[in-house]
């Protein structure tokens, strides 16, 4: 049996003997590492599926594969299409997730443990506990802390830690633990009968140390504004907001601008300055970042307002150069392509491709990607090729050029309003019975056409929105308040007929038209004044 020193010896004798072939083999793992991590940041070209809720979807992103690996053929740096999906959730923002009862079970779980060792002044045992509850609180805060007795449970686990450090005389680390579990629930104060005095009092003191450095802020901004604002899953008011003398830190930042339907998680760090965050509602219900990364809306007409903007936004978060937008059209089995470099800020080159089964038509790639790299754009759907013009988005109804648009809409307006106006008179005069011997007739026949007229202008003078605004939904209440005035007037008046009541009905009528247009028009994609090619 060999003894340890020879043992040794023989391993130092090995190592010297070695010393080149080892050396040789540091180098070469090196080298493969960093030609790795040089391909990966090389990798700068990206393509991108875009389509509407109604399109065939998988059909979209498999063309959208298809058209990556032709860039590659060419030794394009094309990200790979999971590579792209894991590069946004890294840099941008990541869905929200759903916790099952397993994680709220474990939880529960560990947060009684951590009390009864923390009661029974149990230090070691008590940051076990801590440690293992809120390790998986501290990767996702939004999801834990969205039920209010979970995050109450959240943060009395985090001042159990607090409790414990302060038995053990740990002054700096129980205010950095505090501190911490401030970071982690924003909004809730310690209770009286879960902690004492002295974890209570040194609360207070980090929550006044903190409202001292008013530049340690959160501003969210949103797109539409007044939206509900969640940090780390804790709602604390609508956009725009700002949180002055919040801990320094990473937050996850959420909105919700519809009700109960949250966008994606936004992982933002607080500094010692102030900190913004913009997020775009549309932008956020649109993006898809699973197996592949991508654009889908709600509408056509969503879709060609926002696409190129939107995906010159996914360009700079994933730091690529070029964007492939890969899109269907209203032509059955046809796709389009569109270049977009980060640079131009628009699209330079299209194609026009069919699509068969499960790939492109043909040899279409093969002639068509070196053209489009070449600058030119190209209709692929015939026999043979034919030069077509680059897509570009159909102007927006809110500029100068598109005012012209509106006229029917001021004209039928502009008349609704006469009418109603003449209706008033009428029934102010039956009321009073002047000198227009108005009959009941003569004021409902013109307040029933001002209605009709103002509620049909609505089509032309409602400006383009994604969805149902909130404000149309105010309207339409108000408009609805305005009927339930009117029928209790009717009601009230028994057999006497009052015309007042009559104009309320009437007046109702264009004020809950609004919201009802837009629904309309998210159905049946009434506005959508784009062209696809």
């Amino acid at each position: 049996m060999r003894s340890r020193s020879h043992l040794s010896a023989s391993i130092f004798s090995c190592g010297k003997t070695s010393r080149i072939p080892v050396a040789a083999l540091v180098v070469l793992i090196g080298f493969t590492a960093a030609s790795s991590v040089a391909a990966a940041q090389e990798r700068s070209w990206l393509v991108l599926p875009t389509m509407d809720a109604s399109a065939d979807h998988d059909m979209v992103f498999q063309a959208a594969v298809q058209f990556s690996k032709e860039l590659s053929s060419l030794g394009m740096p094309v990200f790979y299409e999971e590579e792209a999906a894991m590069r946004y959730q890294r840099l941008g923002s990541v869905p929200y997730g759903m916790l099952d009862e397993k994680a709220v079970k474990a939880l529960n779980h560990w947060a009684e443990k951590a009390l009864y060792h923390a009661s029974g002044d149990e230090h070691r045992q008590t940051h076990e506990a801590v440690t293992h509850c809120l390790a998986p609180v501290k990767k996702h805060p939004e999801l834990y802390n969205r039920d209010a007795v979970l995050a109450e449970s959240v943060f009395n686990v985090c001042l159990y830690e607090v409790r414990s450090l302060i038995a053990q005389s740990k002054n700096a680390e129980a205010y950095a633990q505090a501190l911490d579990c401030r970071r982690l629930v924003l909004d809730i104060k310690p209770s009286v009968r879960m902690h004492p005095p002295e974890v209570r009092e040194l609360m207070a003191r980090v929550d006044n140390d903190l409202a001292s450095h008013p530049e340690q802020a959160l501003d969210v901004q949103s797109e539409p504004s007044g939206c509900n604002v969640f940090i780390n899953g804790r709602r604390i008011g609508t956009t725009p907001y700002q949180r002055k003398g919040i801990p320094k830190g990473e937050y996850h930042v959420q909105i919700d601008c519809r009700g109960g339907d949250l966008n994606r998680v936004h992982r933002v760090k607080v500094g010692g300055e102030p900190t913004v965050v913009n997020i775009d509602s549309t932008f956020d219900e649109a993006l898809v970042t699973g197996d592949q990364l991508g654009l889908m809306y709600t509408s056509v007409s969503q879709e060609n307002r926002h696409r190129v903007q939107d995906a010159l936004r996914v360009a700079r978060i994933v730091q690529a150069r070029e964007v492939f937008l890969v899109t269907p059209t209203p032509e059955a089995q046809v796709l389009r392509v569109d270049r977009l470099p980060l640079a131009q800020g628009q699209v330079v080159a299209s194609l026009l491709v069919k699509w068969t089964g499960s790939r492109f038509e043909g040899e279409a790639l093969s002639e068509g990607v070196p053209a489009m790299l070449a600058g030119q754009s190209l209709d692929l759907r015939g026999v043979g090729s034919r030069p077509t013009e680059a897509w570009q988005p159909a102007p927006d109804e809110h500029s100068a050029g598109a005012a012209h648009a509106t006229w029917p809409g001021w004209l039928l307006g502009s008349l609704g309003l006469l009418s109603y106006g003449i209706a008033w008179v009428g029934a102010a005069d039956y009321d009073s019975q002047g000198p227009l011997l108005a009959d009941v007739a003569f004021y409902e026949s013109f307040a029933a056409a001002g209605a009709v007229l103002m509620s049909s202008s609505l089509l032309w003078l409602l400006p383009p929105e994604d969805g149902v605004p909130w404000w149309s939904w105010l309207a339409g209440a108000a408009g609805v308040g305005l009927g339930v005035l009117g029928a209790v007037d009717v009601l009230g008046t028994g057999n006497v007929q009052s015309p007042y009541s009559d104009m309320l009905l009437w007046g109702s009528v264009p004020l809950v038209g609004m919201p009802i247009t837009y629904i309309l028009r998210t159905i049946f994609g009434v506005e959508d004044n784009a062209s696809e090619d």
